[in-house]
């Protein structure tokens, strides 16, 4: 028999062995290759333009926002037990909204697509201009398109959990080429070189800090996997999710700072938008590094790829709606969610194709790849994945808080009113995973968010077997602290003719209670969503003003 993955086993052998599907090193690879794409490549040229200690600064606040916004995807996922972020949104926001956030999620999806193309169609001819050197800007996108179809068409992103180790070696080998570059030759002898450094460019910092935070998150940016991530994920319990969470965000932001700051100190004021062009052409290093990040990137693009082909059967049931009411007077929307069948094979396949010729289209349209960042990740990036996380946390909040029925709160609750407890308890806290629901879909058994028998689960199945009112206590785990906390709550009996208990005999569901984390992650979010739209906001002015 084949051991689990929490089976005790040696460094070498969870280190260097077979990657199986849903692993934590397949899960956590997967996050990293979804963020390391063209934001990478702007992270020196960021950092150029606030400074090496402002820029760090602002990387690890990110990175906290980051981990803060994938923490609240996935329990707003969970609470909601739905497979995919729109229609988690279609449960607590309605149809139209929910679809109106499917619209947008596609949208900003294409425009990321877009920015991969174009990088690969700039990166490929350099790499190889044997065979692409006389190739047109439409020409490369299409090769790049055909390149990318195969994977992009797949039903299941796990198949690429073998080659997603490429996009960390990638990161890797191109840090070790820009700390070779600050080494070796510094851009000493540049006067600005010091100023950069410490204060960036000559631009006043509130001008440029926006433009910096939207080039930040543009590299971090992974949310759009959490979900598929989070459903594949074999053993699932607190702690194997708090280890993907933790380990990737903390890699990502320790090899960005190095790349970031070591590209500055090696050409100061001169650094590019892209680093690997402040290389020339015959540098042996820099083709390596270059091929290394064209493979990181078509990797990256299927996994973008594919969250967007989920939610495009929402997006066509919209336009159709839109239509219909436009032309036929008919209703916009359905009053009441009901779900969608899953497109067959044929149709995943000619939906995949949309998608990638679109992002196509739109990498030969847009003249530069910053133009596309600033205004997807300030407008598209932030509104669904720091604005609207934000807002459907509240409104389970306020639910769960109004109606101490769970069965009344959301339609997928009546099985289990924990997950009301933890929403008012702390909604960062590690998930708690139930045994009516699974991520797969099927069930499973639910998980210990502690090794000590004190904090085990009572069952509401159990609790109502027992005849009388049921205190039933779980133990919720403050992400990154460990901090450890008891939540408790009564379960009422049942009425003896099944009728559903009246107003008179709930109790009065507890008053809101923000921890710390709960507290810092929304601030850290909402600043991070004013700093988003500004950023959009300037880049919209300055591309009007050129235009």
């Amino acid at each position: 028999m084949e051991a689990s993955d929490d089976s005790p086993r040696s460094w070498t052998l969870r280190t260097l062995g077979p990657m199986k599907r849903g692993s934590l090193r397949g899960s956590i690879f997967t996050l990293m290759s979804a963020a390391i794409g063209s934001g990478v490549l702007l992270l020196p040229y960021a950092f150029s333009l606030v400074g090496v200690p402002i820029g760090i600064l602002t990387l690890l606040f990110g990175t906290y926002c980051l981990a803060t916004s994938l923490r609240l995807i996935i329990t707003i996922s969970h609470i909601t037990g739905r497979d995919s972020y729109a229609k988690s949104a279609i449960v607590v926001l309605g149809p139209v909204a929910g679809r109106a956030l499917a619209c947008l999620m596609v949208g900003e999806a294409l425009c990321g697509q877009a920015a991969f193309i174009k990088f690969l169609s700039d990166l490929w001819p350099r790499v190889l201009p044997f065979a692409f050197g006389g190739f047109s800007k439409s020409q490369m996108a299409l090769v790049v398109v055909a390149a990318a179809f195969p994977a992009a068409a797949s039903r299941d992103m796990s198949v690429l959990r073998h080659v997603t180790l490429i996009s960390f070696l990638s990161l890797a080998f191109m840090a070790s080429l820009v700390v070779t570059s600050a080494v070796r030759d510094p851009a000493a002898r540049d006067p600005e070189h010091l100023h950069v450094l410490t204060s960036g460019r000559k631009e006043t910092i509130w001008e440029v800090l926006p433009q910096t935070w939207s080039l930040v998150l543009s590299a971090l940016y992974c949310q759009h996997v959490a979900i598929p991530v989070y459903k594949q994920l074999n053993n699932f319990n607190s702690r194997r999710i708090n280890k993907v969470l933790l380990r990737s965000c903390t890699s990502l932001s320790l090899l960005y700072a190095l790349v970031a700051t070591c590209g500055v100190m090696a050409h100061g004021a001169k650094t590019p938008e892209n680093i690997l062009l402040a290389y020339p052409s015959n540098h042996g290093a820099a083709w390596l590094a270059q091929l290394l990040t064209g493979c990181s990137l078509l990797i990256a693009l299927p996994l973008g790829v594919q969250p967007a082909r989920d939610q495009l059967p929402e997006v066509i049931y919209s336009i159709q709606c839109l239509c219909g009411a436009l032309f036929f007077g008919r209703s916009a929307a359905k009053s009441s969610y009901e779900p969608m069948a899953k497109p067959g094979p044929t149709k995943r396949v000619l939906h995949t194709a949309g998608i990638l010729m679109t992002a196509a289209s739109l990498a030969v349209i847009f003249p530069s790849v910053t133009a596309i960042v600033s205004i997807a990740t300030g407008f598209g990036s932030v509104l669904w994945t720091f604005i609207m996380p934000m807002v459907m946390i509240f409104i389970l909040r306020h639910r769960a808080g109004r109606n101490a029925d769970a069965s009344s709160m959301l339609p997928d609750l009546s099985e289990s009113s924990l997950k009301r407890e933890r929403l008012l308890s702390s909604p960062l806290a590690s998930l708690l995973a139930s045994p009516s629901w699974s991520p797969r879909g099927s069930e499973r058994s639910s998980p210990t968010l502690s090794p000590h028998p004190s904090s085990a689960l009572l069952s509401e199945a159990a609790n109502f077997q027992l005849g009388g009112d049921e205190e039933v206590c779980m133990q919720i785990e403050e992400p990154d602290s460990g901090w450890k906390s008891t939540v408790c709550h009564t379960e009422l009996r049942p009425e003896r003719n099944g009728e559903r208990h009246s107003g008179s005999s709930v109790r009065e569901a507890p008053g809101h209670h923000w921890s710390f984390h709960f507290t810092m992650g929304i601030l850290s979010l909402s600043i991070g969503s004013v700093l988003g739209l500004t950023a959009a906001y300037q880049s919209c002015v300055k591309v009007l003003r050129h235009g």
